[in-house]
Formats: structure tokens, sequence, C-alpha cells
């Protein structure tokens, strides 16, 4: 079932850079203009329904991550926000309120060219 699916409308200039940290962070189209050159903004189709859990499947387009750990604040920020920082750490904390782990990427994301974020309850 899918909990949370968004259009990604732009990349910010530096969001390559960022996964190329290990992590990337979103925002709802009308976020704050100081962060979207470090954001994938997003135009929600489909607002958060229920809450984000370890286990959840994470999609960039047709790459699927499986969350590893969620913050306190993580579901909260997506709801009313479009806000996350998804860390590819596969680590089993939540570094902060607002992150998500998830598992670690087998290869390099086209951060540039993605199109689709989803949040998916399959099991």
């Amino acid at each position: 079932m899918i909990l949370y699916e968004a259009d990604i409308t732009s990349v910010g200039k530096f969001a390559e850079e960022s996964c190329e940290e290990g992590y990337l962070i979103t925002f709802i189209n009308s976020g704050p203009e100081d962060f979207k050159d470090y954001c994938l903004c997003l135009g929600v189709k489909k607002g958060l329904t229920g809450d984000v859990k370890k286990g959840n499947l994470v999609y960039f387009d047709n790459e699927v991550f499986i969350i590893t750990a969620v913050g306190s604040k993580a579901a909260e920020n997506l709801r009313e926000l479009g806000h996350l920082t998804v860390k590819f750490s596969g680590s089993d904390e939540a570094e902060n309120p607002g992150d998500i782990a998830v598992t670690k990427a087998r290869s390099a994301l086209a951060v540039k060219n993605l199109k689709k974020f989803i949040i998916k309850d399959d099991f």
C-alpha cells in the first residue's frame, strides 16, 4: 500500500553532492527558499497515510530502499512539510529526529533525473 507519493518537481543544485555524502533531503515545493538548493522539491500526490516504520520501502523512481530506522519527528515533518532527511546508512538508529535511515545504495542514484518519491508499506 502506498503511504506517501510525490513527484520530484525540482532538484537542488547541491542535492547530488549530498547524495554522494550519503543523504538526500526532501521538502514540499512551498518549503523554505533557503533550502531549495539542497533539496528534492516535492509536489505531493498522496499525503502521508499512516506511520513511517522500519521495514517500509522508499522508492526514488525505480530504486528501492528498506527503511532501517525512523526518527521521532520524521512522520510529522513529512506530513506537514514534505520534509525528510533520508540517510543511506543502513543504521538501526536515526541520527536526528527528522531522519530516516535506509539500506545503502548499491550504485549511485542519478539524482538530477529523479521524478518520483514514494513510501510503501509492503509487509
